[in-house]
């Protein structure tokens, strides 16, 4: 399962997009940032490599601070003793089993996804602290109150510094006041079976010639390539339909395979069609390719191509 989230920071001028990848027994965060701090510019790309238990495992990260550029190689093992890509050890932070990266929520959700939980209990943790915008690491203890089904209070050791967060059902941070807000979300998973349901719907519609559902599922600019390399239109599809030309009496799919990109979804499918066009009998099984993208917020066709597999 993959999880892809933008924050906006509110106290820097910053936009973080975080790929979050589930996997049997694993976790992997890639993240990229910009933006500015203030009136300098930042950039900062990471790979996080956790175990199913939320602790670090793995940090791969490359910063831009102005002009300035610096990277870290980091490596935690079972006994939460850490090391570099040299082999160098580093005895002052033996014993963090999360780190907490300055300029991004995502790692607040280490702790509170990593520790076990009763409401209105306060636990302390010892995390790697990364300062970005002045390259110093450094062993930290913070502290975590969980207040509610969504919400945590963060306190720094000295209690100088306190924050109540709000996350979603996976922990991970919506809104930290005056620091970050989570923006959008998806899971590709939801828009895999978003785009089946629309392609059923799709289907529906050619083989009753419904017009205002083609309307609703095709986008105005649509670009398609028939079998025999014409490009056809929106207007030349519902044309089609409308004017009785083309009729579908059957059509049967197989070997559907969706990919989605972001707010797009490419979808490759086998179908068995049979019907009229333009007073003429066919039948043939043919191999679609529709590209669907969401457009005002609702998904629709914006291109696509067909060849004949079999006559």
């Amino acid at each position: 399962m993959q999880k892809s989230i933008v924050w906006e920071g509110l106290y820097y001028t910053t936009e973080e997009q975080c790929s979050i990848n589930y996997l049997d027994g694993a976790i992997v965060v890639r993240s990229e940032l910009e933006g500015w701090a203030l009136t300098t510019p930042v950039y900062m790309e990471y790979v996080l490599r956790l175990g199913a238990d939320w602790k670090v495992t793995e940090l791969d990260i490359n910063i831009t601070v102005g002009e300035t550029n610096y990277a870290y190689l980091l490596f935690r093992d079972a006994d939460a003793k850490w090391t570099d890509a040299n082999g160098t050890t580093y005895p002052e932070f033996s014993g963090c089993d999360f780190i907490d990266i300055s300029l991004t929520p995502f790692t607040n959700s280490l702790p509170i996804n990593g520790l076990q939980w009763h409401e209105d209990e306060k636990q302390q943790v010892e995390v790697l602290y990364m300062d970005v915008l002045a390259n110093h690491l450094r062993k930290d203890t913070q502290h975590y109150t969980r207040t509610g089904l969504h919400n945590y209070t963060f306190e720094n050791d000295g209690g100088n510094f306190i924050a109540n967060i709000t996350v979603d059902d996976d922990g991970l941070v919506t809104n930290y006041p005056e620091l970050f807000e989570m923006l959008n979300q998806y899971n590709p998973m939801d828009t895999v079976q978003q785009i089946e349901a629309l392609e059923a719907r799709l289907i529906a519609a050619m083989k009753a010639s419904n017009i205002p559902e083609l309307h609703e599922l095709l986008a105005d600019g649509l670009i398609f390539t028939n079998q025999n390399g014409h490009l056809v239109n929106k207007a030349d599809d519902i044309n089609m339909h409308q004017s009785g030309k083309l009729e579908i009496y059957s059509l049967e799919t197989s070997a559907q395979l969706i990919t989605v990109y972001d707010d797009v979804a490419v979808v490759s499918v086998v179908q068995d069609l049979g019907g009229d066009f333009d007073g003429h009998t066919y039948a043939g099984i043919f191999r679609y390719t529709r590209v669907w993208k969401q457009l005002d917020g609702k998904w629709q066709v914006i291109a696509g191509h067909v060849s004949q597999l079999v006559s």
